[in-house]
């Protein structure tokens, strides 16, 4: 634009001289053709302007009427030019159950970040060239197959959640993915190349079929594991994850966690609605902060005074009686217990108390702000 501008000016200041030496010495014939060719000159550079600059020649017709309108939403524009889409970096479509197809979406060829959740798309084979993608969430949509994706490399946010995935192997090639999210699948096995994913920091992969869970193991760099809602029952053994913090076992048929492996930076763990009838398993972790045990068969909290740093505890569904170890742990300020436990058992913890459950909440009020 700077350029024409600058053409244009140059062009009025000649058409302004040309009219001062034509007045001036009378020469109108040549002036008169000169000036002419100056307002030709100049009309043409309005009509470039205008026109091929602005994008008007290349409006966007797209058969995707659904598609269209949705990025035609985004942008705050009826007409789309193809302009437009290759100029487009972040597109969000949510909640639109007539979006199946994307065809015309390989046209926003410059997308780092895509969000298409809650619609209707199955076929993926439009994505296969975005390969600017960074970010991608196509969760709870009608996707099976996957195989289209395993040319976006660049990917390092992978949310594919609540479809009906069963074969994880198009992922591996995502040397860069740092968060994977595939919670609510068809996912019965996980493929033994996943420590190629060196980088991976997030991996969500619950309410699944999945049983054997050996495969995670070797991933340095994890800090999230959510397993839970699996059939996870034994080959419990999660070797060579030195950064894991966070561990969701929750809601599978788990006996024991003696084999779980050593996890020196696991600080908050999830093991509610198993079978575990023992917390001799807190030994091997004492730095955690957190811990739901809720809905199981223990009766005794084994070796919880080794967690010096534990902050909160859930025992619903259980039958514990004597707490009184927690009274030892200085950090601890959160509990959650069934409704018919003997709230006396707490008193230890008013003044001092952060959250837990309803009644709790109330009693411990009522004994701090002396309310009965």
């Amino acid at each position: 634009m700077e350029i024409i501008n600058n053409i244009r000016n140059k062009i009025n200041r000649q058409y302004k001289k040309i009219k001062r030496i034509s007045e001036k010495y009378s020469l109108w014939l040549l002036s008169g053709t000169m000036i002419a060719v100056a307002l030709i000159v100049f009309m043409l550079f309005e009509f470039t302007d205008n026109y091929i600059f602005s994008g008007q020649s290349d409006k966007v017709i797209m058969d995707n009427i659904e598609l269209y309108d949705a990025i035609s939403e985004q942008i705050g524009k009826k007409t789309l030019y193809d302009t437009d889409l290759s100029n487009l970096r972040q597109l969000v479509i949510e909640d639109n159950d007539s979006l199946s197809d994307l065809a015309g979406i390989e046209r926003c060829e410059n997308l780092t970040n895509l969000t298409i959740t809650n619609c209707k798309v199955s076929d993926l084979s439009k994505l296969s060239g975005l390969t600017k993608l960074t970010n991608l969430n196509l969760s709870n949509n009608n996707i099976y197959n996957i195989d289209s994706l395993n040319a976006l490399t660049n990917i390092k946010e992978l949310n594919l959640s609540g479809n009906h995935i069963s074969d994880l192997s198009p992922v591996l090639g995502m040397k860069h993915l740092s968060m994977l999210n595939l919670n609510n699948n068809n996912i019965t096995e996980v493929n033994a190349n996943l420590s190629q994913l060196l980088y991976l920091q997030e991996l969500r992969i619950n309410a699944n079929r999945i049983s054997d869970i050996s495969a995670i193991a070797d991933l340095k760099r994890l800090t999230q594991l959510d397993l839970s809602g699996n059939r996870i029952v034994d080959r419990l053994q999660l070797k060579n994850l030195p950064s894991l913090t966070y561990l969701n076992l929750s809601n599978n048929n788990i006996f024991d966690l003696k084999n779980l492996g050593e996890l020196p930076s696991l600080i908050e763990l999830e093991v509610a609605s198993n079978c575990l009838s023992s917390t001799a398993f807190l030994v091997k972790y004492p730095y955690i902060e957190k811990l739901n045990i809720a809905n199981n068969n223990i009766v005794d909290l084994n070796n919880i005074e080794v967690c010096r740093d534990l902050e909160a505890l859930n025992i619903i569904g259980n039958n514990i009686q004597d707490i009184s170890a927690l009274e030892e742990l200085p950090k601890f300020n959160s509990i959650y217990v069934d409704e018919n436990f003997p709230r006396k058992k707490l008193d230890f913890m008013i003044g001092k108390f952060r959250d837990a459950d309803t009644t709790t909440k109330k009693y411990l009020l009522e004994r701090e702000y002396k309310l009965d």
